[in-house]
């Protein structure tokens, strides 16, 4: 699950940073969920790659902080689909949370009911 609060509660200047995950910014909405963890795939194995519903949002949680920081050193800037760059930057700590239980149990009832079982967003208020 993804808490926005996490980042109105936490000063910029204040704010610790998970190593592990990377936030991307700027995505052109033309960019496609696939293509983008294929690309930060060559940087190491990906735990979880999530991608906002406008797609110009998206996280990427490496099971290692030396590939997270590989793929922050070599992707900044990138261009996606040769139209504007992207922006990446460790997430602040507690953005991206572990699922609950229950979560767990209703991404495995989606998946027995053949959704997709696409991850939660918690809305700002």
């Amino acid at each position: 699950m993804i808490d926005f609060d996490v980042l109105d509660r936490t000063p910029r200047a204040a704010c610790k940073r998970n190593k592990y995950t990377l936030l991307i910014k700027n995505l052109p909405y033309t960019a496609k969920e696939a293509e983008l963890k294929e690309l930060f795939e060559r940087y190491g194995d990906l735990k979880r790659f999530m991608l906002s519903p406008l797609n110009t949002l998206a996280i990427a949680e490496f099971s290692s902080k030396s590939f997270a920081k590989a793929a922050l050193k070599n992707l900044a800037y990138h261009k996606v689909n040769f139209i504007q760059p992207m922006y990446l930057e460790y997430a602040p700590k507690g953005f991206v949370t572990k699922k609950s239980n229950n979560d767990e149990e209703a991404e495995n009832e989606a998946d027995e009911e053949g959704n997709d079982g696409n991850v939660e967003v918690q809305e700002r208020q």
